[in-house]
């Protein structure tokens, strides 16, 4: 996994969802490895007091049962 790669994920009930790699982010020893992520199938998540989160960063073993588009492709 790369940046401007494609993760696609589906849960077979709603079609896929799809976020483009901007970062990976390598942890040391005893530190998980992030990865983030710009949703590009929905719009951003947001919280409380409509502050939005246009990137997330998802441990990145969270992401290694979903599908990967080489970026070359997109």
């Amino acid at each position: 996994m790369k940046p401007n790669d494609i993760i696609e994920w589906s849960d077979g009930k709603s079609g896929p969802h799809r976020w483009r790699v901007k970062g990976v982010h390598l942890g040391a020893v005893g530190v998980e490895s992030l990865v983030e992520l710009e949703n590009i199938t929905h719009r951003p998540g947001w919280t409380g007091e409509w502050q939005t989160h246009v990137m997330m960063f998802v441990p990145e073993c969270l992401l290694r049962e979903c599908k990967v588009v080489t970026g070359e492709f997109c």
